[in-house]
């Protein structure tokens, strides 16, 4: 008895909406997780901002800095997420991305980094809403990886998990 496979084709207009339900959620969770983080920032004292030593300090960046403050994890998220999501829109297929964004991106400090932030949040999701499928199927380098559009968009929301979870998960100390 011979067995055929049978292949499914997915017509181009299904295969579109299954992209753009898909921007839909991604839009969605990232959106849901940079609330979740200006919120928390909010309640931040003023001495939650300083340095973070040991043992956090290996786990933030990888064992690649030491000494890193909530200030500038926060500088470290908007920036890679603005890069990232202007690149997706402006670069050509195939560019390789470098780690380096805007360094001058949201200088502030505390609260004032927190407007900033939220302001780059509102920037991005306006450039998400008008990404084209065409912008979503490009093929980029990042980190020595390849990615489509829609790849480092899944990339960023888990990065931003990954950041948020540690911030969230630390003790801040008190005084009564």
């Amino acid at each position: 008895m011979v067995r055929y496979r049978q292949v499914i084709r997915i017509p181009k207009t299904l295969n579109r909406r299954r992209i753009l339900n898909e921007l839909k959620l991604i839009y969605s969770l990232f959106n849901q997780e940079v609330r979740h983080t200006l919120v928390f920032l909010a309640s931040l004292k003023e001495k939650d901002w300083k340095l973070i030593t040991h043992p956090w300090d290996n786990f933030f960046f990888h064992r690649l800095s030491k000494n890193v403050s909530v200030t500038e994890i926060i500088k470290h998220i908007a920036m890679l997420e603005h890069y990232v999501i202007d690149s997706i829109g402006s670069q050509e297929n195939g560019a390789v991305l470098s780690t380096e964004g805007d360094k001058t991106l949201c200088e502030q400090k505390h609260k004032s980094l927190i407007a900033c932030y939220k302001t780059v949040h509102e920037e991005n999701l306006a450039k998400i809403s008008n990404f084209r499928k065409s912008d979503l199927d490009k093929n980029f380098t990042f980190i020595g990886q390849p990615y489509t559009g829609i790849g480092l968009l899944w990339m960023l929301t888990g990065h931003h998990a990954f950041h948020l979870g540690q911030l969230r998960s630390m003790t801040f100390p008190r005084t009564i």
